[in-house]
Protein backbone atom coordinates (compact mmCIF):
# COMPACT_ATOMS: atom_id res chain seq x y z
CA UNK A 1 0.00 0.00 0.00
CA UNK A 2 1.74 3.19 -0.75
CA UNK A 3 1.08 6.53 1.26
CA UNK A 4 0.12 9.70 -0.31
CA UNK A 5 2.14 13.00 0.99
CA UNK A 6 -0.58 14.48 2.91
CA UNK A 7 -2.43 17.62 0.71
CA UNK A 8 -1.58 21.26 2.02
CA UNK A 9 -3.52 22.93 3.21
CA UNK A 10 -4.93 25.56 1.35
CA UNK A 11 -4.31 29.51 3.44
CA UNK A 12 -7.56 30.93 3.75
CA UNK A 13 -8.59 34.35 2.49
CA UNK A 14 -10.77 36.14 5.60
CA UNK A 15 -13.42 38.60 3.48
CA UNK A 16 -15.02 40.74 6.39
CA UNK A 17 -18.93 41.32 5.01
CA UNK A 18 -20.76 44.11 6.53
CA UNK A 19 -24.22 44.50 5.65
CA UNK A 20 -27.85 45.03 7.44
CA UNK A 21 -29.64 42.49 5.18
CA UNK A 22 -29.48 39.19 7.06
CA UNK A 23 -30.90 37.79 3.20
CA UNK A 24 -28.41 39.32 1.33
CA UNK A 25 -25.31 38.56 3.29
CA UNK A 26 -26.30 34.92 3.71
CA UNK A 27 -25.92 35.07 -0.19
CA UNK A 28 -23.18 36.95 -0.74
CA UNK A 29 -21.43 34.78 1.85
CA UNK A 30 -22.67 31.50 0.08
CA UNK A 31 -21.15 32.62 -2.96
CA UNK A 32 -17.44 33.71 -1.31
CA UNK A 33 -17.55 30.58 1.04
CA UNK A 34 -18.04 28.15 -2.31
CA UNK A 35 -15.06 29.87 -3.85
CA UNK A 36 -12.78 29.11 -0.82
CA UNK A 37 -13.14 32.21 0.90
CA UNK A 38 -13.43 32.66 4.61
CA UNK A 39 -16.48 34.79 5.47
CA UNK A 40 -17.12 36.92 9.01
CA UNK A 41 -19.90 38.82 8.37
CA UNK A 42 -21.34 41.87 10.57
CA UNK A 43 -24.90 43.64 10.52
CA UNK A 44 -23.59 47.09 11.44
CA UNK A 45 -20.64 49.01 10.85
CA UNK A 46 -19.47 49.55 14.55
CA UNK A 47 -18.61 45.50 14.66
CA UNK A 48 -17.12 45.78 11.76
CA UNK A 49 -14.53 48.11 12.58
CA UNK A 50 -14.28 46.33 15.59
CA UNK A 51 -13.47 42.96 14.04
CA UNK A 52 -11.07 44.67 11.73
CA UNK A 53 -9.42 46.28 14.69
CA UNK A 54 -9.02 43.06 16.83
CA UNK A 55 -7.37 41.42 13.19
CA UNK A 56 -6.28 43.75 10.85
CA UNK A 57 -3.64 41.15 9.45
CA UNK A 58 -6.02 38.70 9.19
CA UNK A 59 -8.58 40.63 6.04
CA UNK A 60 -7.77 40.23 3.06
CA UNK A 61 -10.96 42.24 1.95
CA UNK A 62 -13.72 44.17 3.29
CA UNK A 63 -17.20 44.22 1.62
CA UNK A 64 -19.76 47.06 3.36
CA UNK A 65 -22.93 48.23 2.95
CA UNK A 66 -23.00 51.40 2.89
CA UNK A 67 -26.38 52.27 4.94
CA UNK A 68 -26.47 50.45 7.73
CA UNK A 69 -27.33 51.10 11.75
CA UNK A 70 -25.34 52.03 14.40
CA UNK A 71 -21.98 53.19 12.25
CA UNK A 72 -22.97 53.33 8.63
CA UNK A 73 -20.33 51.72 6.34
CA UNK A 74 -18.98 55.31 5.15
CA UNK A 75 -18.12 55.65 9.00
CA UNK A 76 -16.57 52.40 9.60
CA UNK A 77 -14.65 52.66 6.07
CA UNK A 78 -13.20 56.21 7.18
CA UNK A 79 -12.11 54.62 10.75
CA UNK A 80 -10.57 51.54 8.99
CA UNK A 81 -8.29 53.66 6.99
CA UNK A 82 -7.69 55.90 10.09
CA UNK A 83 -6.55 52.89 12.31
CA UNK A 84 -4.29 51.68 9.12
CA UNK A 85 -2.35 54.98 9.23
CA UNK A 86 -1.89 55.50 12.66
CA UNK A 87 -0.54 51.49 12.97
CA UNK A 88 1.70 51.45 9.76
CA UNK A 89 -0.90 48.76 7.99
CA UNK A 90 -0.91 48.37 4.62
CA UNK A 91 -4.59 48.71 3.75
CA UNK A 92 -6.95 46.49 2.97
CA UNK A 93 -8.94 46.81 -0.02
CA UNK A 94 -12.35 48.19 0.65
CA UNK A 95 -15.75 47.64 -1.41
CA UNK A 96 -19.25 49.51 -0.49
CA UNK A 97 -22.22 48.50 -1.88
CA UNK A 98 -25.75 49.97 -1.78
CA UNK A 99 -28.88 49.73 -3.29
CA UNK A 100 -28.66 53.60 -2.60
CA UNK A 101 -25.85 54.24 -5.89
CA UNK A 102 -25.70 57.75 -7.13
CA UNK A 103 -23.39 59.96 -7.52
CA UNK A 104 -23.53 61.96 -4.27
CA UNK A 105 -23.09 58.33 -2.52
CA UNK A 106 -20.69 57.59 -4.45
CA UNK A 107 -18.40 60.45 -3.90
CA UNK A 108 -18.49 59.93 -0.27
CA UNK A 109 -17.91 56.07 -0.61
CA UNK A 110 -14.46 57.49 -2.30
CA UNK A 111 -13.70 60.74 0.21
CA UNK A 112 -14.08 57.90 3.13
CA UNK A 113 -11.58 55.59 1.72
CA UNK A 114 -13.34 52.82 -0.50
CA UNK A 115 -11.69 51.34 -2.78
CA UNK A 116 -14.40 50.97 -4.82
CA UNK A 117 -18.49 51.63 -4.57
CA UNK A 118 -21.05 49.18 -5.99
CA UNK A 119 -24.80 49.01 -6.77
CA UNK A 120 -26.53 46.17 -5.10
CA UNK A 121 -27.73 43.63 -6.35
CA UNK A 122 -24.12 42.34 -6.90
CA UNK A 123 -24.42 39.08 -8.99
CA UNK A 124 -22.15 35.93 -8.42
CA UNK A 125 -19.81 36.42 -11.08
CA UNK A 126 -19.70 40.25 -10.42
CA UNK A 127 -18.64 39.64 -6.89
CA UNK A 128 -16.09 37.03 -7.63
CA UNK A 129 -14.31 39.48 -9.75
CA UNK A 130 -14.34 42.14 -7.66
CA UNK A 131 -13.16 40.00 -5.03
CA UNK A 132 -10.24 38.66 -7.45
CA UNK A 133 -9.37 42.37 -8.53
CA UNK A 134 -8.76 43.70 -5.42
CA UNK A 135 -7.13 40.85 -3.38
CA UNK A 136 -3.48 41.69 -2.55
CA UNK A 137 -1.31 40.25 -5.54
CA UNK A 138 0.59 37.28 -3.67
CA UNK A 139 -2.72 35.64 -3.56
CA UNK A 140 -3.97 35.75 -6.75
Amino acid sequence: MTHQPPIPKQPEYYVLLADDSAIYQHALTKVLEHSGFSVISTDNGHEALSLYEASPDLWKLVIMDCHMPIMDGFMSAFFIRQFEARNNLTPTSIIGISSDYNKESKKRAFQSGMDNYLPKPLGKQQLLYIAQQYLPSSIC
